[in-house]
């Protein structure tokens, strides 16, 4: 059986994003959050560490909707000034 590219799971057709400096970065906070549910696996005793690393990721997660928010307002901005409406 012969597989293909688009069955490779593992190969990624498109180049990795670059975050913009000062934009937030989701995928750490995954990462973050994924590690804390681990923790709590293993450490029932981390539960109130693991609720303020939830809390501090909806927060990060609230900046990241208002800089696209932010870029949006920017781009329509930019749209109605070249006339592209």
């Amino acid at each position: 059986m012969q597989t293909t590219e688009l069955a490779q799971p593992n190969k990624s057709m498109l180049p990795p994003i670059q975050i913009p400096e000062g934009m937030v970065n989701l995928g750490e906070i995954s990462k973050m959050l994924i590690e804390q549910m681990k923790e709590v696996k293993n450490n029932p005793a981390a539960i109130p560490q693991a609720e303020c690393a939830a809390m501090v990721a909806g927060r990060i997660v609230d900046i990241a909707k208002t800089q696209v928010a932010q870029m949006s307002a920017v781009n329509d901005l930019i749209r109605t000034k070249n006339g592209l409406s």
